[in-house]
């Protein structure tokens, strides 16, 4: 019934589609450009009969790149297409495998649109990354004979609860896909849960510990976070922050002030569009403030705006707060601030990353914060007592070391799924 509902749904959607579009490239300018290929129409230097990833943002994207250069390194001949569902994720498959690789944006879920894209690419077979799992891509997929597959596959508690209120629209999905390689065994019982055989899930690891970060930032854009930084000790990220959380770090970090009147703050929205209520807030609290694009190295905080780099940003600071984690967005990435041997603070809220975040846990290098005198003392200690940051940043860097190898794993998985891809085209 349900799945009937979607089918349904998705059928009369387009008109708000479009509407979504325009309002969207309002706020955000990226969204205006190629708005054609989102709803199928490719640019003409598409070809077809490509082994097809799809990663939806940039955090895939990276994940995904030595997986990807793997299946080209094995068979140069081979013809990859790598579709990306936001600007940032776009950006990150330009800048890191340029023209070695075909790249669009995926359509969204309309079965007109979804039917156009597939008649024009033709894939022999499609990788999907993490848990991207939408009903007409992967019907319809199907339907063209092409095998399905899911790599680096997460699936919280709480997004198991959402697929199995599904019902039968889960089912129809998880069952034509042929192979998952999860990311831990935590993923995988929530998958056996919700009724996929055993034979059918791997074991692989997190790929994201493998992720590197790329080195897509100007000479201007370092330029201008050095002379923010100025070889300054007390520089700490707020990275991937949501509206309710700004003002919690902008409180800390007046308190952080109080202790050391140069501490300076890297501030990044989650969303870009937002940086103006930042910048607002700001104001608010008599703090200077500047943007990347337009800097001054006499600022408190330093607003990011400017898409795709908070990875390669990280370096910059000496410790991060993780956002997404103080009031139940669920957490965002704490790899990546890992990559730097930076001590990482989250709040309570961690679901999305449980797994990654329970293994840095372990080894008592993340560290809860709660609000914000509890985010400003944790922020000081760690400026103040070199011996805990020592010991938090080997820790750090020990569970980053432990956990690599996934995209290995995973690689040497796909080539013996291609293998018998490649087998029944030749």
């Amino acid at each position: 019934m349900v799945g009937i509902l979607y089918s349904l749904l998705s059928r009369i959607s387009l008109p708000l589609v479009l509407l979504y579009l325009v309002f969207r490239g309002i706020k955000e300018p990226a969204y205006r450009l190629r708005r054609s290929e989102r709803l199928g129409k490719l640019p003409a230097d598409i070809e077809s009969g490509y082994i097809w990833f799809h990663a939806v943002s940039a955090g895939e994207a990276l994940a995904a790149i030595p997986i990807i250069e793997d299946v080209l390194a094995n068979a140069p001949t081979r013809k990859v297409l790598v579709t990306t569902t936001t600007p940032t994720g776009s950006q990150t498959v330009r800048s890191k495998l340029g023209s070695r690789v075909a790249h669009c944006y995926l359509p969204y879920d309309i079965p007109i649109c979804v039917k156009s894209f597939l008649t024009k690419i033709q894939p022999q077979c499609l990788f999907l990354i993490e848990t991207e799992l939408w009903p007409n891509l992967i019907q319809y997929t199907h339907e063209h004979g092409a095998p399905i597959y899911l790599i680096n596959a997460r699936l919280s508690e709480r997004s198991q609860k959402g697929y199995r209120r599904l019902g039968d629209l889960t089912s129809s999905m998880l069952n034509k896909i042929q192979g998952i390689a999860c990311q831990y065994d935590d993923t995988l019982r929530r998958l056996r849960e919700l009724g996929v055989e055993r034979e059918r899930l791997f074991l692989t690891g997190n790929a994201k510990f493998d992720s590197v970060p790329d080195d897509s930032m100007s000479k201007e854009q370092k330029s201008a976070l050095e002379q923010f930084v100025q070889s300054n000790s007390s520089v700490w990220i707020a990275g991937s922050t949501h509206s309710s959380e700004e003002p919690v770090v902008l409180a800390a970090h007046c308190k952080v002030m109080q202790d050391y009147n140069n501490a300076k703050l890297i501030l990044v929205p989650r969303h870009m569009q937002r940086c103006h209520e930042v910048i607002k807030q700001c104001h608010k609290l008599n703090l200077q403030v500047s943007t990347l694009s337009a800097p001054k190295a006499t600022s408190h905080i330093l607003v990011l705006d400017q898409m795709g780099l908070l990875f390669q940003v990280y370096r910059y600071a000496r410790v991060a707060y993780v956002g997404g984690s103080l009031h139940g967005v669920g957490g965002h990435n704490p790899i990546e601030p890992a990559y730097y041997g930076i001590p990482i603070l989250m709040g309570p809220y961690r679901y999305n990353f449980a797994e990654i975040c329970r293994r840095f846990e372990d080894q008592n290098c993340l560290l809860k914060v709660s609000d914000a005198t509890d985010l400003a003392k944790q922020v000081n200690n760690l400026f103040t007592n070199d011996h805990l940051y020592q010991q938090i940043s080997e820790g750090v860097r020990r569970v980053l070391e432990n956990n690599r190898g996934a995209c290995a794993r995973i690689s040497a998985m796909i080539e013996q799924w291609l293998s018998k891809v490649e087998d029944k085209i030749n």
